[in-house]
């Protein structure tokens, strides 16, 4: 007797790309409520879907000899959507003779001030796989079977984001950042987990011949360069809202899965009895890489709460993926003839991604109230170096405001009260 049995699971759809976006505005922007962003311009890839799992079994039992052949394999995620072009224009050409004019300002929690942005689409996550058999019989029997997760899917990648901002950008609320210019490769999809297993039972010759294989993680997708000039003060009010954010980030490759072969072979009388096992943990894979950024801004920037540091500007190549565990087992008994081969390997991680040049020209104040918010902060992590470059790098720093401004009542008032802080900091 016996049973052959073959599953492969769904694979996910892949994500739509985005379009390019360009947005022009002139006057001011305000918001009063909570989630409600000022100035919100963004291209942003479809996620990949994920993949279906799949079960794929067998049993077969008889009296002269029986076995069982089971393939089956895990569904494959999709991929990501790209997320295109990003052109971000505010007050351009508008004259601010006695620096007054206001871009944006926002009262409610959660409600960011500008925000420019091009976003690759995860890749769906690879599903996973059981492979299994049963084998009985006096006379013989045994079991084949070959089990692979699901693969995670490529994420999407990120095009260029160009912002030029004129006036001034405020925020009362927690959680609501002054200004966020960015390009984000899309996460890469994890991949799915696999056990492969086998039970042969007999009074003679019995064995299982097991393959494993965790699903492979999807690779990472690119940023794009960013460019942002503002000729702006901004000023934040409350907790985790950074003051200024430029940022090109590459996607974190995909996690490869963990991997489980193990079999049971059992002879009863004086037969021989013997289990083969492979098994591989999944591969995670690399990291996209992150482009050059360039940001000038001429203006004050402070924050008042905590977590809230005034600027962050930063290319970072996204992180290489981790590797699944493997565990290959197996036992065999027989009165007669044992034996028992098992293999197993770890899945390698995969590489990170590549970093470029940050290049940032600061002139104004800088200042920050709370706890854990840094003052100007530029970085490159990966291969290239950061260089900064500060008009007024004596009064560019970050300081501990020992009596924090009043509340003020109204958004313009914020950023009035902050960057009048900014302004009053004495000289290093």
């Amino acid at each position: 007797a016996g049973a052959i049995n073959i599953g492969i699971g769904g694979s996910g759809g892949s994500g739509g790309d985005a379009g390019i976006v360009k947005l022009d505005v002139t006057g001011t922007t305000a918001t009063a409520g909570d989630k409600s962003d000022g100035i919100l311009a963004q291209s942003v890839g479809g996620g990949g879907g994920a993949g279906a799992f799949n079960v794929s079994g067998g049993i077969a039992v008889a009296k002269d000899g029986a076995g069982t052949l089971g393939i089956g394999l895990g569904g494959a995620g999709g991929s990501g959507g790209d997320g295109k072009a990003v052109t971000l224009n505010v007050n351009q050409g508008v004259a601010d003779t006695g620096d007054t004019l206001v871009a944006v300002s926002t009262e409610g929690d959660d409600a960011r001030g500008i925000v420019a942005q091009s976003l690759g689409g995860g890749g769906g996550n690879g599903a996973f796989n059981v492979t299994g058999g049963i084998a009985g019989s006096k006379s013989g029997a045994g079991n084949i079977g070959v089990g692979i997760g699901g693969a995670g899917a490529t994420a999407g990648n990120a095009e260029a984001v160009i912002a030029n901002i004129n006036g001034d950008v405020a925020t009362r609320g927690a959680r609501s950042g002054g200004a966020l210019i960015q390009s984000v490769g899309g996460g890469g999809g994890n991949g799915g987990f696999n056990v492969s297993g086998g039970i042969a039972v007999s009074k003679e010759l019995t064995g299982n011949v097991l393959v494993g294989v965790g699903g492979f993680g999807g690779a990472g997708g690119d940023a794009g360069t960013v460019d942002a000039a503002l000729t702006s003060d901004i000023g934040t009010r409350g907790d985790d809202s950074l003051g200024l954010t430029v940022q090109s980030l590459g996607g974190s490759g995909g996690n490869g899965a963990f991997n489980v072969t193990g079999g049971l072979s059992l002879s009863a009388g004086n037969g021989s009895s013997g289990t083969l096992g492979v098994g591989v943990g999944g591969f995670g894979d690399s990291g996209g890489n992150a482009k050059a950024v360039t940001a000038a801004l001429t203006g004050d920037v402070a924050t008042l709460g905590a977590r809230s540091g005034a600027i962050l500007i930063q290319s970072v190549g996204g992180g290489g993926g981790n590797g699944g565990f493997n565990v290959t087992g197996s036992i065999a008994l027989s009165s007669g003839g044992t034996g028992t081969l098992g293999i197993g390997i770890g899945g390698f991680g995969g590489d990170g991604g590549d970093a470029a040049t940050v290049d940032a020209t600061l002139s104004g104040n800088v200042a920050t109230s709370g706890a854990e918010s840094a003052g100007a902060l530029t970085r490159a992590w990966a291969a290239a170096a950061a260089t900064a470059h500060s008009t007024s790098p004596a009064r560019s720093r970050s300081r501990q405001a020992t009596t924090p401004p009043s509340a003020p009542r109204s958004a313009s008032a914020a950023l009035a009260a902050t960057a009048a802080s900014a302004r009053r900091s004495p000289p290093a």
